[in-house]
């Protein structure tokens, strides 16, 4: 397959894996989008792959609400408005002198408040109340009751809380929100890495298809040649120009020939299978085939050195070890920001006014600050036991530290797999070549084994082991290319570059 091609059957599948990202609604289709006639290339492989994963659904789907949980938490210290309206009736009968006489009164009242809590600790609110009332009030010797009011009242409440040690700062009052950074940088790396996998594991399957269409191509080939050497020995026989004995050794290999076959389809419709999941077609679909071209040579072998650092720095699965690193970081300091004595500074601070039979005489002695109230205090929280706190706060620190040995330990093992997966590259480059040069000599072999043979100078039993030894020679050729392949999907998986490789190709 040529770089140009491989750069238009690799073009599609990131620019796809956005499209998900942004509008996954409109990408993940309740029916998987048909396949076009005619064998299918790689784009169109990773195309309907990305189109119907339920996996890369559920993290596009993860994603998202941790983007949202972000959000929640961003816009958490937001002003928060406050209302009432209350209106209450009282009657209360009371004994005056030798009769008995009622009390009554109506009261309706209003508020408005807001309040804010800041990030830092801080927290302010603000009430304004509005009121009025009147009342018939019961005095004992007197023959009626006294009317009073109609009265009216204005009130403004302001308070403010300031901690001075435990909660001052904003490690208390935003730990949620950074926990909710770093699980949506965790996700949108988790979503990457699925896509990565997607894309790795559709491309194997249709290698694995690829091959396995090869191999049943060679043997029916195979049996096709073996057949009319065949026929063409028993009519010599029959003429008398060759032994019985000679067309046994063809009948034998037509027979092997096609038992392999029968092998071989029978590995061709499980690669089906196998591929028809992966891209939402029917596990009994008959028609998933592929392209004829072959899997791109590799260049060159990468150093292991860069290979593995290259893995440990950008690997899609050392992220989310980062992240639970970067969360027990919070914890902790939330758990030692508990661990502190509680002091917080009050202050509050109240304007009234009140009016007898007429509202403008409240709004003058509100607006004159003729009625004003005022406070501050400090309030100590101090537990008699720490054990609890100063515990929870070595957890946490403790937990810090399991969790950067987990992450150190997990990027030995990658820096491991890194240069295994290099190894198992170079070996199966190596393979290739090999085997090019085995098939090479196989067919020279067998060239001459079919000149011979003609000429009556060879066996027929020397032919069939040629020809047998040319046909493995070229499949193991093809597995070579397909481990190839393989080895290379998954390197590039490993190291977080298999995306950008299928978008810019190679």
């Amino acid at each position: 397959m040529s770089e140009k091609t491989l750069k238009r059957c690799a073009a599609a599948p990131v620019a796809l894996f956005v499209a998900l990202c942004v509008a996954p609604g409109a990408a993940f289709a309740a029916d998987p989008a048909p396949q076009a006639a005619g064998p299918m290339t790689p784009t169109q492989a990773l195309d309907l792959a990305m189109k119907h994963s339920p996996s890369l659904r559920a993290a596009v789907i993860e994603a998202k609400r941790a983007k949202l949980t972000v959000t929640a938490e961003d816009e958490r210290y937001l002003p928060t408005l406050t209302a009432g309206l209350d209106y209450t009736h009282t009657s209360s009968p009371r004994v005056t002198g030798d009769a008995v006489q009622v009390s009554s009164g109506d009261a309706v009242s209003g508020s408005v408040g807001v309040a804010q809590q800041f990030p830092w600790g801080t927290s302010i609110a603000a009430q304004l109340g509005l009121s009025g009332s009147v009342s018939k009030f019961v005095q004992p010797g007197l023959p009626a009751p006294i009317t009073l009011g109609p009265s009216y009242g204005m009130d403004l409440n302001l308070t403010v809380t300031q901690p001075i040690l435990r909660g001052n700062g904003r490690i208390q009052w935003e730990s949620a929100l950074r926990q909710a950074r770093i699980a949506e940088r965790a996700a949108r790396s988790a979503e990457e890495e699925e896509a990565s996998a997607v894309a790795r594991n559709v491309l194997s399957a249709y290698w694995e298809l690829w091959y396995a269409q090869e191999a049943a191509r060679i043997q029916e080939q195979a049996l096709t040649t073996a057949k009319r050497r065949l026929a063409d020995a028993q009519t010599q026989v029959e003429a008398g120009a060759r032994a019985k004995f000679d067309v046994l050794p063809l009948r034998t290999q037509v027979a092997s020939i096609e038992e392999a076959l029968v092998t071989a389809k029978a590995t061709v419709a499980t690669k089906r299978v196998a591929l028809a999941r992966l891209i939402g077609g029917s596990v009994g679909a008959q028609g998933v085939d592929v392209a004829p071209a072959a899997p791109a040579e590799l260049a060159s072998v990468p150093e292991i050195e860069d290979v593995a650092a290259t893995a440990v720095a950008k690997s899609y699965s050392l992220v989310g070890l980062r992240a639970a690193v970067d969360q027990a970081r919070v914890g902790a300091d939330v758990a030692a920001e508990r661990a502190r004595v509680r002091l917080d500074a009050g202050a509050w601070l109240t304007v009234s006014g009140l009016g007898n039979k007429a509202v403008d005489d409240a709004l003058a002695q509100f607006g004159g600050f003729e009625a004003v109230s005022g406070g501050v205090s400090l309030t100590l929280e101090l537990p008699t036991d720490r054990t609890t706190v100063e515990s929870e706060a070595a957890t946490a620190r403790l937990a810090v530290d399991a969790a950067r040995a987990k992450l150190q330990d997990a990027e030995e093992q990658l820096a491991q797999s890194a240069a295994e997966l290099v190894t198992t590259l170079d070996s199966a480059r190596a393979r290739v070549a090999f085997a090019q040069e085995t098939a090479a000599l196989a067919h020279e072999t067998l060239l001459g084994q079919q000149d011979r043979f003609a000429s009556g100078a060879g066996t027929a039993t020397e032919l069939v082991i040629a020809e047998q030894d040319e046909r493995e020679a070229t499949l193991r050729v093809a597995r070579a290319r397909v481990d190839v392949e393989a080895a290379r999907l998954s390197l590039a998986h490993l190291t977080g570059g298999l995306l950008g490789e299928v978008e810019t190709g190679r």
